[in-house]
């Protein structure tokens, strides 16, 4: 391991992408990632598209990143990763009435709540 004056050897190994996955954990308590899953969903009529399709939960989404997932979930507050899964299940399970009634009020609630969980100060 090789530690040149006032650096950290990790971060002189480490590629462009673990530092920018680390530095994101700097200000959350999950994976960005999963933020864009729910800022992807319409917020109104001109952004519906057809029914919603049920979100994954956050393993399987990090999962995705197969090179950095390990990574990830190491960095990944573990009680915020189950809120997070608990979150889902509630949207996955409010989806039909949200399809069949287009309840964008109800769209803008959880993405409040994932943002909040996400981006929440780690204790």
């Amino acid at each position: 391991m090789n530690i040149e004056k006032g650096g950290d050897s990790r971060n002189q190994e480490e590629g462009f992408d673990v530092k920018f996955i680390r530095s994101m954990f700097a200000h959350a308590r999950l994976d960005h990632d999963v933020y864009n899953v729910w800022h992807k969903l319409p917020f109104n009529e001109e952004q519906w598209h057809g029914p919603i399709e049920p979100l994954q939960h956050y393993v399987e989404r990090i999962e995705r990143d197969a090179k950095n997932a390990a990574l990830i979930r190491q960095l990944s507050d573990p009680e915020a990763v189950k809120a997070y899964d608990q979150l889902v299940d509630e949207f996955n399970a409010s989806l039909p009435e949200i399809n069949k009634t287009k309840d964008f009020d109800t769209i803008r609630k959880f993405w409040d709540r994932a943002r909040k969980l996400i981006y929440s100060e780690r204790e």
